[in-house]
Order: C-alpha cells, then sequence, then structure tokens
C-alpha cells in the first residue's frame, strides 16, 4: 500500500496539477516470466526509485499492494470536496496500456471493494449531497452526466442508444464556458443507481479490443463528466454555484511490436498515440519558463477539450499508472517522466458562483449607469439643438439684412439710372435751343 500518505485535503498548491502514481500489481504472464523476482521499481509514500539510477517524486506514490478504497481516499474525496465548494476538477488517469488506468478510474462497478474511482465517487458524491441538504434545509443541488469517447480523432456520445447511429460531434469554444460539446446528451441523475446505469450503458458502447498485452485494451479516450449546480437560500436572495467533474481514462500509449497490433488495432494504436503526443507536446509548452508559442491544444481533439482542466478553471489531478515489469521498464520511465512534468503545470481555478442578490444589485447599477448616461445624452442633444436654432435664425436674419440690403441698393441704382436719364434730357433740350437761337439771328 502506501506509508505517510498525504491527506484528501492536503495542502498542496491548489493551483498546480496534483500528480499521484500507482503500481500495478504483476499481471500472470509477468509472473510466469519471472517478472516478480527483477522488477526495477521501489516505491514509498512519495517517492519511485529505479534500479537504473533514476528517481522520481510526486505528490503521493501507491505500490501494488494499495487497495482502491486508498486511491479514492487520497484522490477522489479532495475532488468532490472541491465540487462541493464551486471548483471545477478533473482526474486524468495516463500511461502506457494494460498498465490499470481503467482499473482504478472505473473498475468493477458491481463489486464494492474493486469499483474504481468514479463509481465510488458518484457514491460518495450523493451521501455527501444528502448530508448537506439534511444540514441545511437552504441547500438543493442537482447533476448532469455525460459521457463520450475520443476514436481515431472522431467524437462520439456513449449516452445514444443506438451506436450505428451515432454521429461524430464537434468540439465548440464559448467565451465563458470554454470547450464544449455540441449535442452532447446530458442526463440528470438522482442517485448512485442512475450514475451506474449510465456507466454500464456508456462502457458497452465504448471500443475496446484484445491486444498482447491487454485482452481488453481501451481503444478511446473516455470523459465521463458530472455537472453539479447548487443553490443555497440565504437572507436576502439565493446563491448560484456550479462545478464539472471530469473523469478521464486515457487509451494507453502503445508499441506496435509489443502489442502485435495489425490492420484496425494497428489504425487504433496510430490514433491513440497521436493525440497522446500532441498531449505530451502540450504539456512541453506549458511548463517552458517566460511561456514560449502558444500550445496547440487544436491539434487534438483530446487537448482541445482538456485545456480547462489542464490550464484554466480547474483543479486537476493526474493518475499516472505504471507497470512493476522489468519488460516495461522503458514505457514505465517515459510515464513518470511525463507525469513529473505535469507538476509543474499551472492552473488558475476560480469559484463558480454568484448571488442573486449581488447579480440583481449589479444589474441595477449597470442599469442606473446607462440611464444616466442616456440623460447626459439627451441634455447633450438639447444643448446641441439649442445652439443650432440659434446659429439657424443669426443666419435668418443676416440672411434678411442681406435680402433688405441688396433691394435698397437696387432702389439706389435705379433712382440713379433715372436722374441720368433726366440729366440726358435736359442737356437735349438746351443744345436743341441754343441751335434755334443761333439760328433766328
Amino acid at each position: 500500500a502506501m506509508s505517510g500518505a498525504p491527506s484528501a485535503g492536503g495542502d498542496a498548491d491548489s493551483n498546480s496539477i496534483r500528480v499521484v502514481v500507482r503500481c500495478r500489481p504483476f499481471n500472470h504472464k509477468e509472473l510466469s516470466e519471472g517478472g516478480a523476482a527483477i522488477s526495477p521499481l521501489e516505491c514509498t509514500s512519495s517517492d519511485i526509485k529505479l534500479n537504473m539510477g533514476k528517481s522520481f517524486s510526486y505528490d503521493c506514490v501507491f505500490d501494488s499492494d494499495s487497495t482502491q478504497e486508498q486511491v479514492f481516499s487520497v484522490v477522489g474525496t479532495r475532488l468532490l470536496e472541491n465540487a462541493l465548494s464551486a471548483y471545477n476538477g478533473c482526474i486524468f488517469a495516463y500511461g502506457q496500456t494494460g498498465a490499470g488506468k481503467s482499473h482504478s478510474v472505473v473498475g468493477d462497478v458491481h463489486s464494492d471493494t474493486e469499483r474504481g474511482l468514479l463509481p465510488r465517487a458518484c457514491t460518495r458524491l450523493f451521501e455527501m449531497i444528502s448530508e448537506r441538504t439534511e444540514a441545511d434545509g437552504n441547500f438543493q443541488a442537482t447533476i448532469l452526466a455525460s459521457y463520450l469517447e475520443i476514436y481515431n480523432e472522431k467524437l462520439f456520445d456513449l449516452l445514444v442508444s443506438n451506436r450505428e447511429r451515432r454521429s461524430e460531434l464537434q468540439v465548440r469554444s464559448h467565451p465563458t464556458l470554454g470547450a464544449f460539446v455540441a449535442g452532447l446528451t446530458e442526463s440528470p441523475i438522482q442517485s448512485f443507481g442512475d450514475a451506474l446505469e449510465l456507466l454500464d450503458f456508456g462502457a458497452k458502447r465504448r471500443a475496446v479490443g484484445a491486444t498482447q498485452m491487454n485482452a481488453t485494451s481501451s481503444r478511446s479516450h473516455a470523459i465521463f463528466t458530472m455537472q453539479i449546480r447548487m443553490a443555497v437560500t440565504e437572507v436576502g436572495g439565493t446563491t448560484d454555484r456550479q462545478a464539472k467533474l471530469h473523469f478521464v481514462d486515457l487509451a494507453g500509449s502503445e508499441r506496435q511490436k509489443k502489442t502485435g497490433a495489425e490492420g484496425s488495432r494497428l489504425k487504433e494504436g496510430i490514433g491513440i498515440n497521436q493525440s497522446l503526443t500532441t498531449l505530451g507536446r502540450v504539456i512541453s509548452e506549458l511548463t517552458k519558463p517566460g511561456g514560449g508559442k502558444a500550445p496547440a491544444f487544436r491539434d487534438s481533439k483530446l487537448t482541445l477539450l482538456l485545456k480547462d482542466a489542464l490550464m484554466g478553471n480547474s483543479r486537476t489531478e493526474l493518475l499516472a499508472c505504471v507497470s512493476p515489469a522489468a519488460s516495461n521498464l522503458e514505457e514505465t520511465v517515459s510515464t513518470l517522466e511525463f507525469a513529473s512534468r505535469c507538476k509543474l503545470v499551472k492552473t488558475s481555478a476560480r469559484k463558480n458562483e454568484h448571488s442573486k442578490v449581488d447579480l440583481i444589485a449589479k444589474l441595477t447599477s449597470e442599469k442606473n449607469l446607462i440611464e444616466k448616461l442616456l440623460q447626459q445624452e439627451r441634455t447633450n442633444s438639447e444643448e446641441l439643438v439649442r445652439q443650432l436654432t440659434e446659429q439657424l435664425d443669426m443666419a435668418s436674419e443676416k440672411h434678411r439684412a442681406a435680402e433688405l440690403a441688396l433691394a435698397e441698393r437696387r432702389r439706389i441704382e435705379d433712382q440713379l439710372r433715372e436722374l441720368e436719364v433726366g440729366d440726358a434730357d435736359t442737356g437735349a433740350r438746351r443744345a436743341r435751343a441754343r441751335t434755334l437761337s443761333m439760328s433766328s439771328r
């Protein structure tokens, strides 16, 4: 198991991805090959040492004797407590194929001892909500669940009844909500029985297949999401809270030579490795000091969906699953190095809550501000109209004065012309008179 393990509500930095490593027991094939005698791993409560001289430190380490309940007490309980405090959460299981990811996340949902993180989280979540509701009659909560898979870089709804009629879904981006899947089924659940029904329904539709390393190898990435909506009635109004919990079971990274994959299995393996490679590149970019180029989240449906969990509004945990066998040492080291990089990644979790009283006050304040601005605009408009009216009146007066001056000028010009004509007639009469006078002499 593990000794000196941190508590579920430990003091780890909530803005860093919390990393937990689990080493599975030897399987029958490894035992038959004598693998138990040459295990290269030595596990303590927070460290893994390899016989090749390397060592790794994490928030918590579980050895091969650990139970499902022990893993849940450290990983799952913390996730649920954060969710009821209105923080988004995500846990994703990473590791090579056959390392125990699906066992750790889902397990045997019908077994009390072997059920994994997800069914235990569903059971405990409804217990916590029931306890909270009994203690506080003003508290209410509803839960919506969705279940999807990413298969060969195509996204499908696992809660659609007819697999043959399932259509490929698309990831959309929202400025506030972040990445979401348009058209994804969201089913209300009111008990663990409802959740178990959805888990069973979706698991039967998930792509699995046999390889040389795992008889029931997951051939797709699966994400089960619970959206918790809470309302707390207090003096003066109601506070709305919400949180999303993502449980991500990643398909395992694999080597064709070891899995013996051919045909469609080989194609599946290529798709799996492609998305996991993109995930690795994104993690590497996020850990670079000073921020390098923007991480390529859009290069894969998986990384686009996990964007918030990797750098946004989420308290995220990584469960890295490894094999104890020497034959898998190369993949184990790769998984441990990936987990170490994840420890350096920062998220920016925040509470998802708002009070209706505060919201009303905020909207009222905005309304008053808008009305004040409108009144100011009306005043400015009225002043502008007054000024324009004055200018128009002045212009009209000037126009009338100009017309009067023009009329006066024309009158004077007419008088001058009349005088000139009169003077000319008088001069002509005088000239005729002088001519007559001279003739008479």
